[in-house]
């Protein structure tokens, strides 16, 4: 009986997205794109990455690096910001270690360059 109450209260795992943001305009981008892009970021094995998230009152979209530590403890960093107008444009992608050892998240679309960060 334990078990089955057990199993009726279980929900979906994954990661708690920071207050204020959602990840709501679907699993892809207007553009077509992904909204979110697995990666190891710290070269420690757990497996976070890049999102791109929209603002409850949809009038932002921001990218966000997730972490974790050893202890499983997550970790968003808000790495760039713009209007919801920029979203069509907006792209990410993830790049293999070249000159350091972790992967990078790139980003496109809203400026005339790409940046990348690490």
């Amino acid at each position: 009986m334990a078990v089955l109450c057990a199993i009726g209260s279980a929900g979906a795992g994954g990661p708690i997205v920071p207050s204020g943001w959602s990840g709501s305009q679907g699993e892809t981008l207007p553009n077509g794109q992904p909204c979110c892009y697995p990666a190891d970021l710290q070269g420690n094995g757990l497996i976070g990455g890049a999102f791109v998230l929209v603002k409850d009152d949809k009038t932002e979209f921001s990218l966000f690096a997730l972490t974790y530590d050893a202890t499983n403890k997550q970790t968003w960093q808000m790495l760039e910001r713009y209007p919801i107008s920029k979203l069509k444009t907006f792209r990410v992608e993830i790049e293999s270690p070249k000159q350091t050892p972790f992967a990078a998240i790139k980003a496109c679309g809203v400026a005339e360059y790409c940046s990348r960060h690490y």
